[in-house]
């Protein structure tokens, strides 16, 4: 029989690592599967293909770009070559015919599919927090099943790029709600060891060798949804999110998920008085907090404090993006397997993530502040040693050292996006954290969109992409570290900012509002909206 606990005083006590958290582990790693594979579909459906010599049996790869289109044409019009032309993915550039310098279509209809995923973040952020975390969740599953089937025939670029778009806006709505639904469910001291093991970093491996048995982008697309299915049977099976239920009221719908919670983890035993308590606490606290509104994205900036942090995180999310993207969406301009080098970025991803996670779990002074700043200066070095070598012209000669800073930038760019994750959601109020999420997703894919185009630059100056690398991780890095504050270790805030503190606030709201204390001792104020 297992122990009765001696000491609960809020929802973080309660929440202990068991059979629950590890059935909320498998589910996030079959999503973040589907989540990947949705991101990173156009990383091979939009592959541009890799030119040869073609001469008798003899066959030799083409450098420069200018020579490999020139090649790519003259192996295309020689019959002989064209029946040994044999590409590393069958692409939509090549069943469409957007090859050498017409790629940049590509380009752009991987920028516009990207919109899907900034109305995917906002509008089932806005659900989740409206309606629960787990049947948005659910709608976002079965909708990325059926569109992914869909895109698999479309039958030119312009279809293929909506098709796509409507895939990637259940993405974003399923990252948006299942990252905030995972912090919420995660015991606090375990959230970011978690985050570092089960993540897309070994999906990025697993997903390369899926695109290598596949071989073409139909199939590629197909599989991707049928990939997802076993997600949607398992989050049949989980609890709505606690923290949402209190939240709105819902405290005995709360007090029965908590004791199954607690029943299916196996962990130490909590009497039903103990459980009504807490959430009697976190329900006052909650109902001080938010009274009877709802909040919505706009209160991110009700007060100066919550301006800087949603503009800081915003611009973090929006550079990564655009370096880790960067990367990935012109892995043809790379030298190697684009299989090969996917699995490498993923498997190291995994191993760096999982050291940083015991780092986090073992050494109490490592927080995500020094995780934040550690991961930026490992990519500025990375950069600059790579604008270096453009620069002086011996990259070819360093051919090595260059691919392996570059792929040493996504690498490290994880531990970015996770320390974010965890960090936001531990810095943003309970009635707001949900929304804060979704819109921190929004910008973040705002860059997934731009970061297409950030080779582009490389047209007017070879060390331009790099450049603007050097320039976005700088920034980040001074931004986060002059304005952002240590979160490990602190309870999530279930209580808005005070009445006085916020903007726009009416002096008769102000006047009304009324001082109590939440239940991790904060002194709050009775929340009026901001406008």
């Amino acid at each position: 029989m297992t122990d009765e606990v001696k000491y609960v005083e809020s929802m973080d006590d309660i929440q202990t690592l068991g059979r629950y958290s590890a059935y909320i582990c498998l589910l996030a790693e079959i999503m973040f599967l589907s989540q990947l594979g949705n991101v990173n579909y156009m990383v091979y459906a939009g592959l541009a293909p890799h030119a040869t010599f073609c001469e008798r049996s003899n066959s030799t790869e083409a450098n420069s770009n200018k020579l490999s289109c020139d090649v790519l044409n003259s192996t295309l019009q020689n019959s002989l070559c064209a029946n040994s032309f044999h590409p590393q993915f069958y692409s939509a550039n090549i069943e469409f015919g957007y090859l050498c310098d017409e790629t940049k279509y590509i380009k752009r209809s991987i920028s516009y599919q990207m919109i899907g995923l900034i109305f995917g973040s906002i509008l089932f952020g806005q659900l989740s927090d409206s309606y629960g975390r787990k049947w948005p969740m659910i709608v976002c599953l079965i909708g990325c099943v059926v569109t992914d089937f869909i895109s698999s025939f479309a039958t030119g670029l312009l279809t293929l790029t909506i098709y796509r778009a409507a895939a990637l806006l259940f993405t974003g709505g399923q990252t948006a709600v299942w990252l905030v639904f995972m912090v919420e469910n995660i015991p606090k001291k375990d959230r970011l060891w978690i985050n570092m093991v089960v993540s897309w970093s070994p999906n990025i491996a697993l997903f390369a060798f899926i695109a290598y048995l596949c071989g073409n982008w139909q199939t590629l697309a197909r599989v991707t949804g049928a990939l997802t299915v076993p997600a949607i049977i398992l989050a049949l099976f989980i609890y709505e999110s606690p923290r949402w239920l209190i939240q709105k009221g819902k405290t005995e719908e709360a007090c029965k998920i908590v004791k199954k919670m607690i029943a299916f983890n196996g962990g130490p035993k909590i009497t039903d008085d103990v459980i009504a308590n807490v959430i009697a606490k976190e329900n006052a606290a909650a109902a001080i907090s938010a009274g009877n509104e709802n909040f919505y994205m706009y209160h991110l900036f009700c007060t100066a404090q919550l301006t800087i942090y949603t503009l800081v995180y915003s611009f973090s999310y929006t550079s990564t993006s655009i370096i880790n993207y960067g990367v990935f969406f012109n892995m043809a301009k790379l030298p190697g397997s684009i299989y090969t080098n996917n699995i490498f970025i993923g498997l190291s991803r995994w191993v760096v993530n999982a050291a940083v996670g015991v780092f986090d779990y073992k050494v109490k002074g490592f927080g995500r502040k020094l995780l934040h700043d550690i991961s930026l200066g490992t990519i500025i070095i990375a950069v600059v040693i790579v604008s270096s070598l453009i620069q002086l012209d011996i990259s070819e000669q360093y051919a090595v050292i260059s691919r392996f800073c570059i792929l040493l930038i996504p690498i490290i760019a994880s531990n970015v996006y996770i320390g974010n994750n965890v960090s936001s959601n531990e810095l943003f109020p309970t009635p707001i954290r949900n929304a804060a999420f979704a819109f921190l997703q929004v910008v973040n894919r705002l860059g997934v969109a731009i970061a297409p185009q950030l080779f582009v630059l490389g047209e007017y100056w070879t060390a331009a992409p790099y450049a603007a690398m050097l320039l976005l991780a700088g920034t980040d890095l001074t931004l986060s570290h002059v304005f952002v504050p240590e979160t490990k270790g602190r309870p999530l805030k279930d209580c808005m900012p005070s009445v006085e503190e916020r903007f726009f606030t009416s002096k008769a709201k102000a006047t009304n509002s009324k001082q109590t204390k939440c239940s991790n001792g904060e002194e709050k104020y009775a929340i009026e909206s901001c406008v």
